[in-house]
């Protein structure tokens, strides 16, 4: 993990320790308010500050970029990245799975602190279920350039699955697991077999956790052109409001996968082969050129027109009864 990322969570960790929870804040006037700590958490990782916003906008990469592309590239190596000759596996040894395992080993810290200064605790007190979202291709499962869970590896990104099974379903901590794969019988059944292969979900658990964001048209809330709508956080703020989650982070490979105001600390993964927040994903054919894309978080009128089926019409056992691809 790089130095900015631990100081991000060291800080929140510090700031969350310093609250009393069950005391006041004293202002300059002598009066009393009340320190809702789930308020402030979610005021905090609701933010967009923290991101970098020029991914996917026309002309706003920096003077000195342009200047230095040749010795940018020149630097650049994913295959060195991995460990990797074919794209669809890693080394131990690697960048990718050392800064993959300092990531998810922090996050363990920071879940750690939650329960020790009585965060998860005050959560539940208030009528909330803490919970972590995951995505699923190239964040748990690696499933290569192109995301190809059906030919490709399949094989587990590193750590991440470790860090699942020592947080997931502990110390009344929920854990959801929100993929773009398309609402189908196929891409249902592949994604339950893995999930109960490499993490032990039951039959249970993967009918209550797990949703196909896919099941979402791509253009179903767009009003530009290129524009990439994070669906995820419909199914998030759906979530929040039926079943009382309050989202602790959500954590994927692409800025679908966290971008909006619904998913506690955005944890962005690591993932050198491509980022469809910049251009749409060109699979592994160098030939075809990307499109430049632009990633936006859904509108309230958005959530308002999905929020009724995005739920029940992006599970696992509905998907399963469609031969072709369903959409909300």
């Amino acid at each position: 993990m790089k130095k900015h990322h631990k100081k991000i969570i060291a800080s929140l960790s510090l700031a969350l320790g310093a609250v009393s929870f069950n005391a006041h804040a004293q202002a300059s006037d002598n009066k009393q308010y009340n320190v809702n700590p789930l308020e402030l958490y979610s005021k905090v990782t609701s933010l967009t500050m923290a991101f970098n916003e020029k991914y996917g906008k026309e002309f706003r990469l920096p003077v000195n970029a342009k200047d230095s592309v040749d010795v940018i590239l020149k630097h650049s190596d994913t295959k060195k990245y991995m460990g990797s000759k074919t794209y669809n596996g890693y080394s131990l040894d690697s960048k990718f799975s050392k800064e993959a395992h300092d990531m998810m080993n922090a996050l363990a810290n920071l879940v750690g602190d939650f329960k020790r200064i009585g965060f998860i605790r005050e959560i539940k007190s208030q009528g909330k279920t803490p919970a972590l979202m995951f995505d699923i291709d190239n964040t748990i499962e690696l499933t290569s350039f192109d995301d190809d869970y059906f030919t490709k590896s399949g094989i587990n990104d590193p750590s991440t699955a470790h860090f699942i099974k020592k947080v997931c379903f502990k110390d009344g901590i929920a854990c959801y697991f929100i993929t773009a794969r398309t609402c189908n019988h196929n891409e249902a059944s592949a994604t339950k077999k893995w999930l109960q292969k490499h993490l032990s979900l039951t039959n249970e658990q993967v009918s209550k956790y797990v949703f196909l964001s896919g099941s979402m048209p791509a253009n179903a809330c767009t009003s530009k052109p290129n524009e990439k709508v994070a669906y995820k956080d419909v199914l998030r703020e759906s979530l929040s409001q039926t079943r009382h989650v309050y989202w602790l982070m959500s954590i994927g490979d692409q800025m679908t996968d966290w971008f909006g105001k619904h998913s506690g600390l955005k944890v962005w993964y690591p993932n050198e082969m491509f980022d469809s927040s910049i251009v749409g994903n060109n699979g592994n054919d160098s030939n075809k050129k990307g499109v430049l894309k632009t990633v936006v978080a859904p509108t309230e009128g958005c959530y308002q027109k999905l929020k009724d089926k995005a739920l029940t019409d992006s599970t696992i056992q509905y998907c399963q009864t469609f031969k072709k691809n369903t959409y909300v």
